[in-house]
């Protein structure tokens, strides 16, 4: 969406799981922004869970605080579940729950 005065939008996201949260680049004038990142979220207990997983979308603005776009939350017994699963192991005590490469 127009999201600036101008018309408009410079969009990042915040990827926010278990407390710890990774930010994409911004993509500036882009209303259909692909965003090509990858994160990785240490778990170290699958059996005690990992929380929500919250992606957040945001306008990027110079002037004042980005402006929140929209947002998914994918429950934290989903996301234990893919943890359990074991699904791309990167390497001990870490596993890429999405990656879209």
């Amino acid at each position: 969406p127009k999201m600036d005065m101008m018309g408009s939008c410079d969009p990042f996201c915040k990827v926010v799981l278990g407390g710890k949260a990774h930010q994409t680049k911004v993509i500036k004038g882009k209303f259909d922004a692909t965003f090509d990142e990858s994160f990785d979220f240490e778990i170290p207990d699958v059996a005690q869970g990992c929380g929500d997983l919250r992606i957040s979308l945001y306008d990027w603005d110079l002037l004042t605080a980005a402006d929140e776009i929209g947002a998914v939350v994918l429950p934290g017994m989903l996301m234990s579940q893919v943890a359990r699963a074991g699904l791309d192991w990167i390497g001990a005590g870490t596993r890429t729950v999405y990656n879209s490469k």
